[in-house]
């Protein structure tokens, strides 16, 4: 990916075009299932070998001159056609527009680490759930039956592009089969991957997140190097765990 990336980012007339982006900062750690907290010690775990090949990768892509990261990576692939590749979440709601206007896309299979070959990041979850002070638990728990049922996950799949947790090779050959614009993709990229196993998620994680986004922006203007980020990080983010506590 990094080779192809260098390939693509160039500069032709006044416009910038970009080899590859991907979703966020830290998401080049999820098929990996790294965690962001050690749940036997409660402290911050972003300061290791594991995250640092993490970092170094997506410092690599950014180094590529030209190819650092958009502000949008979704308007730069779908509007200002400026991205020749994105790793992200679903965007075939985006394409919908892209593609009347004659936007040529295409999938393929999600970049994976040679050792966890075919491991895409974990499944971006749409959870139904019954609240505890419900009054009508058995009617809710009816509509999630309905709702997770093969006929309408089928529909779902059909129509809206969107994969089903339900282990159906059928759902899976519908993906997007009455979506127009979908015909003739490779839908069955999404599935030549397995997704990661969720990582350890603790309640301080988007916290950390904000921390990791923040501090990277560093590593960007090249104001400090990885291994600064990384300490920076996870101190200024066990600080602030050890503030809350104490509150």
């Amino acid at each position: 990916m990094l080779a192809i990336s260098r390939k693509m980012t160039r500069t032709e007339g006044s416009v910038q075009y970009k080899g590859y982006d991907y979703f966020m900062p830290y998401w080049l750690g999820y098929p990996l299932s790294l965690p962001f907290v050690d749940k036997s010690t409660g402290k911050v775990a972003i300061n290791n070998d594991a995250w640092k090949n993490v970092f170094q990768l997506m410092k690599s892509f950014e180094d590529i001159p030209g190819n650092q990261k958009s502000p949008s990576y979704a308007k730069a692939f779908t509007e200002d056609r400026t991205l020749a590749m994105v790793g992200t979440i679903n965007l075939f709601p985006l394409l919908k527009q892209a593609s009347s206007q004659g936007f040529r896309w295409n999938l393929a299979e999600f970049p994976s680490y040679k050792e966890k070959p075919h491991v895409a990041p974990p499944v971006d979850l749409h959870e139904m759930m019954v609240s505890r002070t419900s009054e009508f638990k058995e009617e809710a728990v009816r509509v999630i039956e309905v709702v997770t049922s093969e006929e309408v996950q089928l529909i779902s799949a059909r129509k809206t592009g969107r994969g089903s947790a339900l282990d159906n090779r059928q759902i899976e050959e519908q993906l997007g089969a009455d979506i127009p614009y979908l015909h003739g993709k490779n839908i069955a990229a999404i599935f030549k991957s397995k997704p990661a196993p969720v990582r350890d998620e603790t309640k301080t994680d988007d916290q950390i997140k904000r921390i990791i986004d923040r501090n990277f922006a560093q590593v960007r203007n090249g104001t400090i190097d990885i291994n600064t980020f990384m300490r920076q990080s996870e101190e200024e983010a066990n600080k602030w765990i050890e503030a809350e506590k104490n509150k």
